[in-house]
């Protein structure tokens, strides 16, 4: 009896581990993005809003590789983190309902600008520093992947892409499997139990076999055993230095400079 239990258990963590493995055919690829420190949604504070062009001129200024935010609205590739107004802009309105041209007359926390295309904010980067690219998506993932994309072939700078949503990953195995994928994942995804525990534990990397990975910085079982089995993992987001975990390689960072 007492063997079969440690079959069963034993045959429990090959079958976890499994899930949960990456890609490793990059790993070489992704080191030069390893050196890095990421400002989340660029360099903000003071005048400078997130995920702004005035924000990403500052990183780059500042020798800071960026980490921002790709999400459709109604005709265009925008830099945004939420899908509706109410946080940046205090208007109820989500942005898969408004064009670009529209987007254009808010004004973001109360500031003086606007939300930036994908585009706009790639010819400010111009290559100098590396580029996080997470895709947000809440429905049509593989077209939001496909549209992002579609851009993103014509930038001749360093990026990766990242995403929550594995099926935006599962676009990339699939179609674009030459371009380095992380899997962004949390222990407090707000979706049902089930799913935000399997999200918890990476075992949605079995869709998406990312090259790499991106967690919360509380951290947890899955990503502290990725990195012992070689995993190049990001951590986010960090406010001070303090709060990095040894299991982590790169910071992804927010109101303080690493």
């Amino acid at each position: 009896m007492r063997r079969k239990v440690a079959y069963f258990i034993l045959g429990m963590g090959v079958l976890f581990l499994y899930l949960i493995k990456p890609r490793f055919k990059n790993k070489k690829k992704l080191r030069k993005f390893l050196k890095w420190n990421y400002a989340h949604r660029g360099l903000h504070g003071g005048d400078r809003a997130e995920n702004t062009l005035s924000a990403f001129k500052a990183a780059v200024n500042n020798g800071y590789a960026i980490e921002m935010d790709a999400r459709s609205c109604k005709d265009r590739v925008v830099i945004h983190h939420d899908e509706d107004l109410k946080r940046s802009v205090g208007v109820d309105m989500r942005l898969d309902e408004l064009d670009f041209a529209s987007l254009g007359n808010y004004y973001l926390f109360g500031g003086k600008e606007t939300i930036p295309s994908l585009e706009e904010a790639l010819e400010v980067v111009d290559s100098k520093v590396p580029i996080l690219l997470e895709i947000k998506s809440e429905k049509n993932h593989f077209k939001n992947a496909s549209d992002v994309q579609a851009i993103m072939d014509k930038y001749e700078g360093p990026y990766l892409i990242e995403s929550f949503h594995p099926l935006v990953l599962l676009w990339y195995r699939l179609h674009r499997p030459e371009i380095i994928r992380g899997q962004l994942s949390a222990g407090n995804v707000e979706e049902g139990f089930f799913t935000s525990t399997a999200m918890a534990l990476l075992l949605f990397n079995i869709i998406s076999r990312p090259d790499f990975i991106a967690y919360e910085k509380k951290g947890g079982l899955s990503p502290c055993l990725l990195y012992l089995l070689g995993t190049p993992s990001f951590v986010h987001t960090l406010r001070s230095h303090s709060e990095r975990k040894w299991y982590f390689n790169v910071s992804i960072f927010e109101d303080y400079l690493p």
